[in-house]
């Protein structure tokens, strides 16, 4: 009995298991503006699924707070209350390991902020903590405005409450 408990537990489980990618550039189309690195589930050979929190200017965030903003939706027929969004997106647009995705941003992170300390692991703060955090050495560490922005979206996705996981 046992046996057959576990195996039809691990069966549902695969049955119902999300499988997730992560963007590997930006995607900008008629309908949506997405941020490369930013998570989305696969639902078939062809579609994607963002989960998404949307502001009032149409934002996606990834989480409730808006702290971290992961694109834009650019038709307004395409609003909804479930927070989540359905499109096409080609398999060679995203990867189911995230180090490709994020891999250039990662080096930034580590380029720029060991040259005065040694690098924090993003997972020890929140993303609200790595935005004040940041802002606190930004001028310190002179990087332009892009770069910045690239080692903020890499500390805030792999933070404690970040959607990368270690």
């Amino acid at each position: 009995m046992k046996k057959m408990v576990v195996i039809l537990f691990i069966s549902c489980k695969l049955i119902f298991a999300a499988d997730f990618g992560y963007v590997l550039k930006n995607v900008d189309n008629a309908d949506i503006l997405l941020y490369k690195g930013s998570k989305i589930e696969v639902v078939d050979s062809s579609k994607v699924m963002l989960k998404a929190f949307v502001n009032s200017k149409n934002e996606f965030f990834f989480d409730k707070n808006f702290v971290f903003k992961i694109g834009k939706l650019k038709n307004n027929s395409l609003v909804n209350k479930t927070n989540e969004y359905i499109f096409k997106l080609e398999k060679d647009k995203f990867s189911k390991d995230p180090l490709e995705s994020w891999e250039e941003y990662e080096e930034l992170y580590y380029e720029a902020c060991t040259q005065c300390h040694s690098a924090h692991e993003p997972v020890e703060h929140t993303m609200l903590e790595w935005e004040g955090l940041y802002s606190s050495m930004a001028e310190q560490s002179q990087l332009d405005k892009e770069i910045g922005e690239k080692v903020l979206r890499y500390l805030k996705s792999h933070a404690k409450n970040g959607f990368v996981t270690p």
